[in-house]
């Protein structure tokens, strides 16, 4: 019988857009509490603002952790961060970025995604995640109004702002080969916030 994988204790994990925990399973993450999206399966989380959804999560942190973010997640860590820092002790930010639309793509590119997410919301879904990850993970159950207004939150929401204040410690991850987020857009992060380290993973996605 395979053992499943012990709690790490104070560490709390949210993924990225269209995805669910399943991107955490063998990370040093997968034994960590997983927040999931409002519209992407089950949980008690229900904003599509990103502001309000960091009120939402810091209800659920019994605080202070380490909260790791992944994309869409990584933007929503650092508001939660920012807006209630007696919760958090520290950040993992990966493949993060200042601003989705504008600095990771074009905002032409990203409202014509928008867009093809309301005429054929699955085809683009899997175009999507093909661009993600080349790992095959399971697709979880989406809401398509849900999940479309909470790309919209985080495509135009800049954290440029916000950076400079944060006062944890952050480990900022991004990969070479990340053709969503960006290599540039983390690295122009991990200069806003002040105690931040950055790391590189040559060959990732990620």
């Amino acid at each position: 019988m395979q053992r499943k994988p012990e709690k790490v204790r104070d560490t709390v994990t949210i993924h990225g857009w269209s995805f669910d925990s399943s991107v955490w399973r063998g990370t040093p993450f997968e034994g960590a509490f997983h927040i999931t999206l409002p519209g992407h399966g089950e949980t008690a989380l229900s904003a599509t603002n990103l502001k309000e959804l960091a009120d939402e999560v810091a209800k659920t942190l019994r605080g202070p952790v380490t909260l790791v973010g992944w994309s869409l997640g990584a933007t929503l860590s650092l508001l939660v961060a920012y807006r209630y820092p007696e919760k958090v002790k520290e950040l993992v930010l990966i493949a993060p970025t200042v601003r989705f639309a504008g600095a990771s793509q074009k905002v032409a590119v990203v409202r014509t995604f928008l867009e093809s997410l309301r005429k054929d919301f699955h085809s683009a879904v899997k175009y999507f995640r093909g661009l993600c990850s080349r790992v095959s993970l399971p697709v979880p159950v989406l809401d398509k109004t849900t999940v479309v207004k909470l790309l919209e939150s985080f495509s135009f929401l800049s954290v440029e702002g916000i950076a400079p204040h944060i006062g944890q410690r952050a480990t900022v991850i991004a990969g070479t080969e990340d053709s969503i987020t960006g290599l540039k857009p983390a690295f122009q992060l991990f200069r806003l916030i002040p105690r931040s380290t950055f790391r590189v993973i040559p060959g990732s996605d990620t």
